[in-house]
């Protein structure tokens, strides 16, 4: 008979990952190092392999005094909790964490009551539920070893444009005020309440998981800071590129190109989330005629721009949505991702499309084959499949122009 093990006694944790936006997502690798750190042994689990329970369960009963973690995210939320009840039909422990349980409160609605769930940090859930100390949040980043390694190289779903030899990296933990409304965006993060700066030899780990060089370094730090800069100099000469985030804000475009430059940077990535003449998203980061000067000024210096672009924000429209591809189209950036919109868990921009109306999506809410747009009145079902395809068409020619 197949005996459960006591939380302390757990040596070995099953970390289910969810294959949605980039692998090796922000909180998931988190918890990964976290668990590690706590000297337990980490298998990275796809939640696609609970498709054949019977499989699932016999690999979760494979290794003695084994527990389950499962890193929650609203999008994903009714995966993890299939998930979890064939994991309490299996006889093991499991763990539900994640900032975004924290920033909604800790709903239970369809988390099975087996499940422990702690309204606490994901580091402080997964310590508690172990009997462990907290770690400091200083010292909670990335960590690839779970996820492969040097392997995750091989893997082109972990970089934002697809591309092998790549290397997430971090240097920050955002705050949760600093999250990006796009669901697909924020799961890149590892917020926590207050934004921190990692430990240097925390912050710089995957890059040692992944052998010590790359083709490209990744950071997936949402805006530029001293600290990411002081790290990205640090890596010269252990990658052909580095690639940063920006938010343009109030900045200015020369003197930031410039200076990203000289620290050693060679792409700059900017989120497309604003549309001219629509209310901006709380959160959001800049519409694509702000990009105007940094394209200029990244020719300049022979530096690269890539472009993360969200579809069927709230106020978007046919004509908007062409327009801004439009002005694309002519900027040309040499990298574009496309980015169905959907609202992240537990953010204000969440709770403002569930008020009026336009989200979840009915009879679908968690496909998570299907694309789900918003219901809302200036963008219906068949204007945004045209507003995506367009985007589709403008990444595919941006991909045939390299």
């Amino acid at each position: 008979m197949f005996m459960q093990a006591q939380r302390s006694e757990l040596s070995n944790l099953y970390l289910i990952a969810v294959p949605e936006g980039c692998d090796a997502a922000g909180e998931t690798a988190l918890l990964a190092g976290v668990a590690q750190s706590l000297r337990r042994t980490v298998r990275v689990l796809p939640t696609d392999f609970c498709t054949d329970p019977g499989a699932f369960v016999a690999t979760l009963r494979s290794e003695p005094n084994s527990g389950v973690i499962l890193p929650y995210l609203r999008e994903t939320r009714e995966f993890m909790a299939h998930t979890g009840s064939v994991v309490l039909e299996a006889g093991l422990p499991a763990l539900l964490a994640g900032d975004c349980w924290v920033r909604e409160g800790g709903d239970r609605a369809s988390i099975p009551a087996g499940i422990d769930a702690p309204v606490l940090a994901p580091e402080a859930a997964l310590a508690a539920w172990l009997g462990a100390e907290v770690p400091a949040a200083a010292r909670c980043g990335l960590d690839l070893s779970a996820f492969g390694g040097s392997a995750v190289k091989n893997n082109p779903h972990v970089a934002l444009f697809a591309e092998l030899d790549t290397v997430p990296m971090m240097s920050r933990r955002c705050s949760r005020s600093d999250l990006s409304p796009t669901a697909v965006l924020a799961a890149l993060e590892a917020p926590c309440a207050q934004s921190v700066a990692l430990d240097r030899d925390v912050a710089l780990a995957p890059l040692a998981q992944a052998g010590g060089s790359a083709r490209l370094l990744e950071w997936r730090d949402r805006d530029i800071s001293p600290e990411l800069i002081e790290l990205v100099r640090a890596c010269r000469g252990k990658a052909a590129m580095q690639s940063v985030r920006v938010i343009p804000g109030e900045r200015d475009s020369s003197d930031t190109m410039d200076m990203l430059q000289d620290a050693g940077v060679q792409r700059v990535v900017f989120e497309v989330d604003r549309i001219v003449g629509v209310e901006s998203m709380p959160g959001s980061s800049c519409t694509v005629d702000e990009l105007e000067s940094w394209v200029v000024d990244a020719r300049r210096l022979q530096m690269e721009i890539g472009v993360l672009l969200v579809v069927g924000i709230p106020g978007e429209t046919r004509a908007r949505g062409r327009s801004r591809v439009d002005v694309l189209r002519r900027l040309l950036p040499q990298h574009l991702r496309c980015i169905p919109f959907e609202p992240t868990g537990g953010h204000a921009v969440f709770g403002q499309c569930v008020d009026r109306g336009w989200w979840p999506p009915g009879d679908q809410a968690w496909i998570r084959e299907v694309i789900r747009p918003l219901t809302q009145p200036s963008l219906n079902a068949d204007d945004f499949v045209l507003n995506w395809g367009d985007s589709l068409n403008l990444q595919a020619e941006v991909e045939f122009s390299r």
